[in-house]
């Protein structure tokens, strides 16, 4: 038939061409129901690999777990020890370093106490007011040095600046002119107070207040050499001193155990991977293995038959395509129309396919 013109073909023919045809339409239907067999067979395997692998992995964890429980506890109960011996340690360096800092500060500090107890006898016995002894007082009426500039500047800001735009600006309804006059009654106050407070005390007590500046340039300088000396002691790495060799026997012997605990907990840990784990894995794949490897002979058979179905059809297509609607054309290569030819040739209405086809033609 593959040589002859079908056009020209009796009933016979015309009937060898609705059963390839028909052939070819069985063949495209059973394809798709073996397609959904693959792929259902894909993914039951792949389901129950991963219910294996996920099997083998819990249970791996679990064993594992269980392996390192036990040297994990006496690792953290010594631990905790560890932190309690470490924590008393570090209070009693504390301690030795406040003792040590005491004693070795005492005469400086008795110094200043002494100075200071000077300082106060003497403003007693000459009857000097008690502010004559503080920072502001010797800033601005012993002035001595950046910082006493500063505070002799920022107390000159506050008084003429601060204070008279502050009253200006909190005091409500008052003429502009009346910021002048504010300036000039504090200025009056200050170079009044300041003036009398350089008569009355400052000059009659010059020598004391002299002496009260030495005094404290003595202080302050002792008070430099105790912070170097807590600095130096802090910064100090020698301990012997503290006697801390008690906590340190403690903290050596409970870390050489900890360690020898981690050291057992490696060697069970490599136990367990190179004994206990392969035997877990052999014997969870080994419980599913035979039903797996049958699903995937039935999954290669199928995809060896869906694979056989699909190269027949295809062929079969070509076969139509080159054989078939060449001449009869997509328009009557399908079943219903080849039906309705047969029946036109089996009633006389035509001896030939392609005169059956042009009877058809004509009865549109």
């Amino acid at each position: 038939m593959e040589e002859q013109n079908i056009l020209t073909g009796n009933i016979i023919c015309l009937n060898q061409i609705r059963s390839d045809i028909k052939e070819h339409n069985i063949a495209k239907e059973k394809i798709e129901p073996i397609k959904v067999t693959v792929k259902d067979l894909e993914k039951h395997i792949e389901s129950s690999e991963k219910a294996v692998k996920d099997e083998i992995e819990s249970t791996l964890k679990t064993r594992r777990e269980a392996v390192e429980s036990g040297f994990n506890k006496e690792i953290e109960g010594d631990q905790d020890k560890l932190k309690k011996i470490q924590s008393d340690r570090d209070k009693a360096k504390s301690k030795g370093v406040k003792e040590r800092i005491s004693v070795e500060t005492s005469s400086l500090r008795e110094d200043n106490n002494g100075m200071k107890d000077e300082i106060k006898a003497a403003f007693k016995s000459n009857k000097i007011p008690a502010f004559c002894n503080t920072r502001l007082f010797l800033a601005l009426f012993m002035t001595k040095g950046i910082k006493d500039m500063f505070i002799c500047v920022l107390t000159f800001l506050i008084s003429f600046l601060a204070v008279p735009s502050a009253i200006y600006y909190f005091v409500p309804n008052l003429p502009d002119w009346s910021l002048i006059v504010i300036y000039v009654v504090i200025v009056a106050i200050v170079f009044t107070a300041y003036k009398l407070i350089s008569e009355k005390i400052k000059f009659p007590h010059l020598e004391v207040i002299q002496g009260l500046v030495k005094t404290k340039d003595r202080i302050t300088e002792n008070k430099r050499k105790i912070r170097k000396i807590v600095h130096a002691i802090k910064k100090d790495k020698n301990e012997e001193m503290y006697g801390l060799d008690r906590f340190d026997e403690k903290i050596n012997i409970i870390i050489s155990d900890i360690e020898k605990f981690e050291a057992k907990r490696s060697l069970a840990l490599e136990d367990f991977n190179n004994l206990v784990k392969p035997n877990i894995i052999a014997e969870i794949e080994g419980k599913d293995r035979d039903r797996i490897i049958a699903l995937k002979i039935n999954l290669k058979k199928q995809q060896s038959f869906l694979s056989e179905m699909e190269d027949k059809v295809k062929d079969q297509r070509i076969f139509i395509a080159s054989n078939y609607e060449a001449y009869l054309g997509n328009e009557f290569a399908t079943p219903d129309k080849l039906e309705a030819l047969a029946e036109i040739m089996n009633t006389g209405g035509a001896e030939t396919i392609g005169k059956a086809i042009a009877v058809y033609n004509t009865k549109k």
